[in-house]
Order: C-alpha cells, then sequence, then structure tokens
C-alpha cells in the first residue's frame, strides 16, 4: 500500500513520499522573515510588514496558522484589527481562538484539516501509551511543555527531567521516544543538541492528559538541581543558555509558595 504522510506536515514538514521506497527524511528549511511576511500579505493585503511580522512572531512561523491567520484577518478586515488579533493571540487558550479553528477560511492548499489543534492531534493521536518507547515519548512530550515555549531546550537538560522512582529507565529508550516524537513532528530539533516545542503544540499539549503536576514537579526538581551544581561549579555562565527555562518555570511556581519555588527563586 502507498505509505501515508504524517498529519503533522503542515506543523513541520519533513518527508517525501514513494510508492517504491517508503517514506524517507529530507530536511526542510525554515520561513525567512520576508517570506512570512509575504504568505500573510498576501492573504491579507491590508497587513503593514511590521504588523505581518508581529504575527508570524506570535505564530511561531506556523505555515498553517499564518494561512489560517491571513485568512481570517482578510475576510473579518472590517471587524478585527491587526492589534486586537495580536493581543488575542496571548491568550493561554490561544487554540481556542476562531482563527485558529478555521474560522474565515474555506479550503487549505493542500486540503488538510482547517483546525490547528485537529491537525495536532493526529500526530498526537499515533502515539501508543501502551507502548514503551511511545510511553516514553508522550511523557518526555508533557515535559517539554513545562518549559518556556518556542525556545531552545538543551537536549541533555530534558532527558534529565525524565525519571521513574521505581524502575531504571534505558537511556536508549529514552532516545528512541525522542526520536518518535521529531518523526511525529511533535518536537524539532536544531543543531542535534537544542529542542524546540512550538508554541502552538506547547498549548496543545498542556490541554491533554498526559499533563500532570509530577511533570511539572520534575522539571522544577532538574532545574533547581542543575542551577545549584553548575553556580557550586565556579562557572555560572553556563547557565545562561538555559536561564530563560529557569525564569519560566519560577515564574509559574511561585503560586505554591513553597519550599521549591523558594529555592528556584
Amino acid at each position: 500500500s502507498t505509505p501515508r504522510p504524517s498529519p503533522a506536515l503542515l506543523a513541520r514538514p519533513r518527508q517525501s513520499w514513494s510508492t517504491h521506497l517508503g517514506p524517507k527524511t529530507l530536511p526542510i528549511r525554515a520561513l525567512a522573515r520576508n517570506e512570512r511576511i509575504e504568505l500573510l500579505q498576501k492573504l491579507a493585503k491590508h497587513l503593514t510588514d511590521k504588523e505581518a511580522g508581529d504575527i508570524a512572531g506570535a505564530l511561531a512561523d506556523l505555515p498553517l496558522a499564518l494561512h489560517l491567520a491571513g485568512s481570517f484577518l482578510h475576510k473579518y478586515r472590517n471587524d478585527v484589527s491587526a492589534q486586537v488579533y495580536l493581543d488575542q493571540l496571548q491568550s493561554d487558550y490561544i487554540l481556542e481562538h476562531a482563527a485558529l479553528k478555521g474560522r474565515g477560511t474555506e479550503q487549505l492548499p493542500t486540503k488538510h484539516d482547517v483546525c490547528v489543534a485537529k491537525t495536532f492531534a493526529m500526530s498526537y493521536d499515533q502515539l501508543d501509551q501502551q507502548d514503551a518507547i511511545d510511553a516514553i515519548g508522550v511523557s518526555l512530550l508533557a515535559l517539554s511543555a513545562c518549559f518556556a515555549p518556542g525556545i531552545p531546550i538543551p537536549r541533555a537538560l530534558l532527558l534529565k527531567t525524565i525519571r521513574d522512582d521505581e524502575n531504571e529507565i534505558d537511556p536508549l529508550d529514552i532516545s528512541d521516544g525522542l526520536s518518535r516524537l521529531v518523526e511525529l513532528g511533535l518536537i524539532e530539533t536544531q543543531q542535534e543538541e537544542d529542542l524546540v516545542l512550538h508554541r502552538l503544540l506547547c498549548a496543545f499539549v498542556q490541554q491533554m492528559p498526559c499533563m500532570d503536576a509530577k511533570a511539572q514537579r520534575n522539571v522544577e526538581t532538574t532545574l533547581r538541581d542543575e542551577a545549584y551544581r553548575i553556580n557550586n561549579s565556579g562557572l555560572p555562565a553556563g547557565l545562561q543558555a538555559w536561564q530563560a527555562h529557569l525564569r519560566f518555570v519560577t515564574d509559574r511556581a511561585i503560586v505554591n509558595e513553597d519550599k521549591m519555588t523558594a529555592n528556584l527563586c
């Protein structure tokens, strides 16, 4: 049978498909700034370069989201200004925005679903939690969603957050679980060492059952321990690589008002 492409192709196009050789991974370059602006302005011609650039930044350049945003702003240009739309994108419930559910868009060029969350779900649902590797992948996805969205996470730091108090986890299984997420387009690698969870994917994962207090606590514990280790080494500059994550996690922990919060602060 003909192999079917990953449902997340619009989120992260990675593969070329052949009926004879099967799927093979190909590197796909990110849209350049002028291409993002051009895409939005092609759909919503009234947008200025700055407005289009700001919207592309807020949507982290996800092609599907840019298409939906441009279509929405064109259709409702007399009702929703670019600034109002930008303000709405700052909500924690960004995936609930009418634009990202396809309002104002009749058909995508690729015939994909016009709902961002549904597109993500098609990839997420391919993870079988009865499978040991996929289960690790789900855990890593939840842990990734506890970091600052859209900001590169050092691979070694993320892998330190996964732990099982009862059983030792094979490091190779962890690596395979991470590879599974990459294959499904649910997480992106940068220079083989850093990992990035797209802001919209982060919002999606935070709504999934895999998100729980344990994932958040594991990330808090790891960042606390690593920060102390680096500071005590006498070379605190090493902390700069992920200081943004430490600040983000600390800000989210403030409401707990417990010892962990104090240590993070």
